[in-house]
């Protein structure tokens, strides 16, 4: 269900789309730091990120806000290759 299922473990492949998100977004000279940040602080989580999703506590990791937040829970009930927020930046 998810872009890379059975690929790379969720937490990696969140971490790598909010990398992409980062790399677009300053591309188009919109420096965006928050998603870089994110990636990282989830690429180097312990725990399994479901786990955070299921318990409604993205919020509680420094660097995660709403944004954030929504476009993470979106990666992770994704079931085709459509990510909207982030097909959208290949269309700026």
């Amino acid at each position: 269900h998810y872009i890379f299922k059975d690929k790379v473990e969720l937490n990696v492949e969140i971490a790598m789309i909010l990398f992409h998100i980062h790399y677009f977004l300053k591309m188009k000279g919109q420096i965006k730091k928050a998603y870089e940040t994110a990636a990282w602080k989830i690429l180097l989580l312990k725990e399994d990120i479901n786990e955070l999703i299921k318990k409604d506590k993205l919020k509680n990791i420094s660097g995660i806000g709403n944004v954030i937040d929504g476009i993470i829970k979106e990666i992770k009930k994704i079931n085709t290759f459509r990510l909207n927020f982030y097909l959208f930046l290949f269309l700026l």
